[in-house]
């Protein structure tokens, strides 16, 4: 779980804190197997344990049933095999670089196939320095898309008045939410006192 806290010495935050973003549902099932070994060699990582990823993502094969009818074999030549402890580190070696196209004002979390992009919004500025980061997202170009109907713009204010735009990826404008993934404060529980006489 990631947030933003505020410290408790400090009164209120003088911005709007809006996010927003998700990797495509079936990422994992789209990472080309030589699209990320090439990756993972940039990385530095070579020899043995290259050998034993490679070993680790190849052979395997599937086919389709229908109707009591066969497909014939065919190799498995994008996915990271989920449910392992390799799977999820191999995926943020593959979409690392994904960083590179947003600028230094926002700030980005990923964890699996989840990320989430945020900054203050002091000005109208602002929000179109965070539309031009989704932007930046949209032109990160390794055969995997953001799945825009899950992508979502959460605003965190205490403003009468916050500055709002529409965001989107692909042209798709995001809903706004009043909970996400990302921010979930615990808020204390506040009980009705008895008026003091």
């Amino acid at each position: 779980m990631l947030g933003y806290i505020i410290p408790r010495t400090q009164t209120r935050p003088t911005a709007t804190i809006d996010y927003a973003g998700q990797i495509d549902s079936k990422a994992f099932d789209k990472v080309p197997h030589q699209r990320l070994l090439t990756k993972l060699k940039f990385y530095g990582i070579q020899n043995n344990l290259l050998q034993w990823i490679t070993s680790f993502l190849g052979g395997r094969s599937q086919r389709v049933i229908l109707d009591g009818s066969n497909s014939g074999k065919a190799p498995v030549q994008s996915d990271i095999p989920q449910g392992s402890v390799l799977g999820p580190l191999l995926f943020l070696l593959f979409i690392n670089d994904l960083l590179n196209y947003v600028s230094p004002e926002s700030t980005t979390r990923m964890f699996a196939d989840d990320c989430a992009l945020y900054c203050p919004i002091h000005t109208d500025q602002d929000a179109r320095a965070l539309q031009q980061d989704l932007d930046g997202l949209q032109r990160w170009d390794w055969l995997m898309e953001f799945h825009s109907q899950k992508c979502q713009i959460h605003h965190i204010t205490n403003k009468r008045k916050p500055i709002r735009q529409p965001h989107n990826i692909h042209g798709h404008i995001f809903k706004r939410s009043r909970y996400s993934k990302i921010f979930r404060p615990q808020l204390p529980k506040i009980t009705q006192q008895e008026p003091s006489h």
